[in-house]
């Protein structure tokens, strides 16, 4: 059967890539509800499944549960045992794609949805786009750095010229009926950035809010700080000991919304960098204050 194969598709996967500190996460099905509607009992069965199998070959990698759309759609880890797992979400603010100011309430929802329902594991959107909205845009990256959440756009490579992808081209269409091998390979390998064109708006839009997010090579959450951007006055570590991200900060003032802006969480500063001939003042509060 398909649950079958899908089960030793996984167990190949965690066997060949058990150990391997390039793969971040193992993110076992892709909006799996019936023509893309919301998963329940159904599915939890089967991602428990996938996950024991995966369990059985490899203990370490972090295994990603898809809800896909809101909280509801996922049980609490306990139910199932369930350890080392984040939960992801799509959001596509449909109803809004004109209303920057509905955007911002849509995403807003979100978090009450995600705190409401405590479960305890990490937040991944591992899917969004805002449309042609700039400033739903900002909202939802803002919000999604200030909450810790882990997220990536829809996407990075796609076909035509829209807000859906960071980078856009046309590449000549395959025939999957017709084409030989061969042609196929080639028409595949022209599929590349080099190819394509980066579609500025949103480059420019995403770029300002993944700074500083560089994870080490190696795995070490204890002092990656030889991967990070330091080229700043001023840099911050998530860790003691210049560890874990590091974003670097121009001379300038910063209040709360600007250092979200910038890719860094609240109340996750540990240590700090400070450039010669420069001194840098931290407030515990919104404003400039505390």
């Amino acid at each position: 059967s398909n649950k079958d194969k899908t089960l030793n598709l996984w167990k190949k996967i965690a066997e060949h890539f058990k150990g391997n500190p390039a793969v971040a996460a193992y993110d076992i099905l892709n909006e799996p509800g019936i023509k893309a509607a919301a998963t329940y009992s159904l599915h939890w069965d089967f991602y428990n499944e996938i996950y024991n199998t995966i369990r059985s070959k490899d203990s370490n990698h972090i295994i990603i549960m898809e809800s896909c759309w809101d909280a509801d759609n996922l049980p609490r880890p306990s139910q199932y045992g369930w350890t080392n797992v984040a939960y992801e979400y799509h959001y596509y603010p449909w109803s809004a794609q004109n209303s920057s100011d509905a955007q911002k309430s849509y995403f807003s929802s979100k978090v009450s949805d995600i705190a409401n329902h405590n479960y305890g594991v990490p937040t991944f959107v591992g899917e969004f786009t805002c449309f042609e909205q700039e400033e739903g845009w900002k909202a939802a990256m803002s919000t999604f750095n200030g909450q810790g959440w882990h997220w990536t756009t829809w996407s990075y490579k796609v076909t035509g010229n829209s807000s859906w992808g960071i980078y856009n081209h046309n590449p000549e269409k395959v025939d999957i009926y017709n084409d030989s091998a061969d042609t196929i390979k080639n028409k595949w390998s022209a599929v590349g950035t080099e190819n394509g064109w980066k579609n500025d708006k949103i480059y420019n839009l995403v770029k300002p809010y993944l700074s500083g997010t560089v994870t080490s090579t190696g795995g070490s959450t204890t002092d990656d700080s030889d991967n990070n951007s330091t080229s700043g006055v001023a840099t911050l570590y998530e860790h003691s000991n210049y560890g874990g991200w590091a974003v670097s900060l121009e001379e300038g003032s910063y209040d709360y919304k600007d250092i979200l802006a910038k890719g860094i969480v609240n109340d996750q500063i540990s240590s700090l960098r400070v450039s010669d001939g420069y001194k840098v003042t931290i407030y515990d509060d919104e404003g400039f204050k505390g």
